[in-house]
């Protein structure tokens, strides 16, 4: 299943209360703390793009995520679970 950037940006604006205006000229390469998602933030996006995707992550990829820095880090890591978050 595929999450697209408008989409993306809506589960963020909706779970994680980062600045709107920062969010909206997201790209693939920004730091996740530098658009305020810190940890609890993380995890709340994160559980909002399961339910999203309509899937649980399953554990042997919970570690994986764990240290992500950037969207694309994020992105890349639901695409080797067989998802797309599209960020262009």
């Amino acid at each position: 299943m595929n999450i697209s950037r408008s989409e993306f940006i809506a589960l963020v604006k909706e779970n994680v209360g980062v600045d709107s205006s920062a969010i909206e000229h997201i790209t693939p390469t920004d730091r996740l703390s530098d658009l305020g998602i810190d940890s609890l933030g993380f995890a709340t996006l994160l559980w909002a793009i399961e339910d999203k995707l309509k899937i649980q992550v399953d554990d042997q990829y919970l570690e994986s995520l764990n240290g992500l820095t950037t969207l694309n880090d994020l992105v890349d890591a639901f695409k080797a679970m067989g998802h797309n978050i599209n960020l262009n």
